[in-house]
């Protein structure tokens, strides 16, 4: 009797504390992060087989989880993070490039070469030749707001990035108070556990993590490092890295006449295509009079003493004898585009052959900006999350940043139309030699060529109109500026040269196949729109998979009211048939001692 005593009371206390974790479920069914509670039961182990049964034992009450598919679903969440935070980005930038049917740069680019064509007509027409200056600074105005807004992305990009490196030492400090507390007691508090695990969910939407809780001992790892290890944390800061730009031009890069140099021969360096300073031989400079073995270090003299250029490079001699041109400002800001020509006299005429000394490749470097994660100035690593998404398009350098290219693209159309309006050359035929690269590179007498200075400028920051020059256009510039408003074969990233593989049809936007203006335009806003499509491609295909996993995840841990309250029932009706039992025995009990005491 007393063991059957013993079943009631292990059944009273079993169905009491399963009932009420069935309660608590429901209670917590909306509560964010709340995973599912069970209350482990078991048979009692026997102990002798003369005895039927001894009850129940109640263990632990455990959270309803998966470390597998937790851990799956967690990797899953950073991957889509990372596609989100891209199609955000993108939408945006398709947004500010949409045109209308009566509005946009197409439009404004058709109607400045109708102004041209509107001018040849009647050069003299002062209503046509301001037209034309307010189109061209229509253009001008055009391109400056479009690489604007891409700057202002770029912005909003370092800002946000700034907050999610707040947002992840806030998190990282949060789970290791939650380990504080959770080793400060040997029955892991199962609310904690909760809010731990929202936590690394939250925190692998941002960044790629990995957690192990091996033996007891939790550590939690950010991109290449350990981020958390049981209460010790590691803390993050936002960084950049900004490089400035050298250009370095190598004396064994050009030569001289064969019997030396004439006293008209001269070195001409221009920078952003708009300031230039050059050098003749035999003048006298910083006291020096020039010769070949001096020439560098008296351009490096002038362009140092520039007040245009000064503010913008300085340039050196460096310990090869070579010049250099270092941006004043480091990273991005500071980048710039050098030309270095050596005009040869040979016959002391005035009449010049012209030679492009380009920067030596190998000894140049490349302006870039980058902005990362750092801790305890170790570079962090990020392979995936919304900040990995950030941290590509903030990296110049790198070739997933969209928002460079779209910019090297704007750049790359403006440096092609300054270079064509700038200069050009009319061939014997009377066809044309494009833009002042070209016509260097053309194998024509330089002397031919003609220079408009219509537009200069290397990039849409340096870009420039030149207001005057319209007033000095003849018949011969309006002939030219109009055989390239729809020239099918202009290679942008050459220059204005022939393409000589005659594919014109194609669409491409980095310039390696010949195209017209127009057209490099379109193939621009077709890149948003392909880039755009193929991401949001990814995004859905990844959000099928989260979803399914996800879902998954969730019948395993959320809370059903319907089954909760199935539970609730059964466990009430134990309670209560082991109540009964409870009575039954001591009404036998009782009766037994009424017995024994008469």
């Amino acid at each position: 009797m007393l063991n059957t005593l013993n079943v009631v009371e292990t059944g009273l206390i079993g169905a009491r504390i399963s009932a009420q974790t069935a309660t608590n479920n429901i209670a917590n069914e909306n509560t964010a992060g709340y995973i599912k509670r069970t209350t482990n039961i078991n048979e009692a182990f026997q102990t002798s087989s003369q005895l039927t049964g001894r009850g129940v034992t109640i263990g632990d009450t455990i959270r309803n989880t998966n470390d597998f598919i937790y851990k799956n679903l967690v990797g899953e969440t950073t991957s889509l993070s990372y596609y989100e935070e891209l199609s955000s980005m993108l939408n945006s930038i398709e947004t500010m490039f949409q045109e209308t049917e009566d509005s946009g740069f197409s439009k404004d680019l058709d109607a400045y070469f109708q102004s041209l064509e509107n001018l040849k007509s009647n050069p003299q027409n002062i209503t046509f030749q301001e037209d034309l200056k307010t189109r061209a600074s229509i253009i001008l105005d055009d391109l400056k707001t479009m690489y604007a807004t891409l700057d202002t992305e770029a912005v909003t990009l370092k800002s946000d990035l700034k907050a999610d490196v707040r947002d992840i030492n806030r998190i990282v400090q949060n789970i290791a108070n939650i380990n504080e507390h959770l080793g400060q007691s040997n029955v892991p508090q199962l609310t904690l556990l909760d809010k731990r695990d929202a936590l690394e969910k939250e925190l692998a939407a941002l960044v790629d993590i990995t957690v192990s809780k091996d033996y007891g001992d939790y550590q939690l790892k950010i991109g290449n490092v350990t981020a958390v290890r049981n209460e010790n944390l590691r803390e993050f800061s936002y960084a950049e890295e900004n490089i400035a730009q050298i250009d370095r031009f190598a004396n064994a890069d050009f030569t001289l006449n064969a019997s030396g140099p004439n006293p008209n021969d001269k070195m001409v360096y221009e920078l952003n295509n708009t300031f230039a300073v050059e050098v003749k031989y035999g003048e006298t400079v910083d006291g020096n009079v020039v010769d070949e073995t001096n020439i560098m270090q008296s351009i490096a003299y002038k362009i140092n003493n520039d007040a245009n250029m000064n503010t913008l490079v300085s340039a050196n001699i460096n310990a090869s004898g070579n010049l250099e041109i270092v941006a004043n400002k480091a990273g991005g800001l500071g980048e710039f585009t050098s030309s270095l020509k050596h005009y040869t006299d040979n016959n002391s005429n005035d009449l010049y052959e012209v030679s492009l000394i380009d920067k030596n490749q190998y000894q140049s470097v490349e302006a870039s900006s980058q902005s990362f994660i750092k801790s305890y100035d170790e570079k962090i690593i990020i392979n995936g999350g919304s900040v990995k998404a950030k941290i590509e398009n903030l990296d110049t350098s790198s070739e997933k940043n969209i928002i460079q290219r779209f910019k090297d693209s704007l750049d790359t159309f403006a440096a092609t139309l300054s270079d064509m309006s700038k200069q050009y050359i009319i061939k014997g035929d009377g066809s044309f030699v494009y833009g002042e690269e070209a016509a260097i590179n053309s194998g024509e007498e330089y002397n031919n060529s003609i220079t408009l200075g219509l537009f200069n400028g290397t990039s849409v920051k340096t870009m420039k109109f030149n207001n005057e020059a319209v007033n000095n256009l003849e018949q011969k510039d309006y002939d030219y500026l109009l055989s390239f408003a729809y020239k099918s074969d202009i290679l942008f990233n050459n220059k204005g040269q022939s393409n000589s593989s005659n594919n014109y049809e194609e669409l491409t936007s980095d310039g390696s196949v010949g195209t017209t203006f127009s057209k490099f335009f379109q193939a621009f806003q077709i890149d948003i729109s392909l880039y755009k499509s193929n991401n949001d491609f990814s995004f859905d295909t990844q959000q099928t998979v989260t979803q399914s996993l996800k879902n998954t995840y969730d019948k395993m841990v959320k809370v059903d009211p319907d089954e909760e309250m199935i539970n609730l029932m059964k466990f009430q009706a134990a309670y209560e048939a082991n109540a009964k039992l409870a009575t039954v025995l001591q009404d036998m009990i009782s009766t037994t001692l009424n017995m024994v005491s008469r």
